[in-house]
């Protein structure tokens, strides 16, 4: 799987199935793989390589590795994709998010091949219980802290990014009028997304993305629009 341990998977597969026998776990499973794996690597993207070609590269910035850079990076992002999902789960009414089961089991399955679980659950209680506003201030300082190019990256995707994550589970757990109403959310705060002359700024499924734009996280030049 491109999104994670076949072990891994399978296990995630089988729990969710037996949480709820009703839903088609595998689909579900595949789904949020295939989504947050695409919106990890755009968003690394957006505020590391995209910063460094579109505004310059800081010599003050520049990693001593490349590779740990990536790694502390993809650990931020991860357990905040995994905090927002849970949310997400919640809003939507899934059985499988009550009594913060969904956050434990995803975080495991995002995370857990790479940071013993105890770990996993004390960063996901730094942010479990905050407000949606102060989960984006959370989490863009410690973005700071390990990527710091990241505050010179628009504003507007910190916004974009959290409902991403939202659009991707609604999609996963096959709410599609949902994952439609956060869309129009994202569109009111960047108008611009709807004139993609290719996508038109429409929902795609997890995994596709619009070569032309950059949907489902759109590319600097689309993030910068002002008009």
């Amino acid at each position: 799987m491109a999104h994670g341990s076949i072990p891994r998977y399978t296990e995630a597969v089988s729990q969710l199935s037996q949480r709820e026998p009703t839903v088609d776990a595998e689909q579900i499973v595949n789904g949020l793989g295939a989504g947050l794996s695409l919106l990890r690597a755009r968003f690394y993207r957006r505020i590391h390589f995209d910063v460094e070609e579109n505004v310059g590269r800081d010599s003050m910035f520049v990693p001593l590795s490349e590779r740990r850079a990536y790694e502390e990076t993809r650990e931020v992002i991860d357990v905040y994709q995994v905090v927002e999902s849970a949310w997400a789960a919640g809003e939507f009414g899934s059985p499988a998010a009550g009594d913060d089961w969904y956050l434990g089991w995803l975080g495991e399955f995002w995370i857990g091949e790479r940071v013993p679980m105890p770990e996993i659950s004390k960063k996901l209680a730094r942010y479990q219980r905050k407000s949606p506003d102060a989960r984006r201030s959370t989490f863009m300082d410690d973005l700071l802290k390990v990527l710091p190019e990241s505050s010179k990256s628009p504003l507007i995707l910190y916004r974009l990014f959290p409902a991403a994550i939202h659009i991707a589970t609604a999609i996963a757990f096959g709410n599609h009028q949902g994952a439609r109403e956060l869309r129009a959310q994202q569109a009111a705060c960047l108008p611009v997304i709807k004139e993609c002359s290719q996508c038109y700024g429409t929902l795609l499924e997890n995994g596709e993305t619009c070569a032309a734009c950059g949907n489902p996280l759109w590319k600097y030049q689309w993030l910068t629009v002002t008009d």
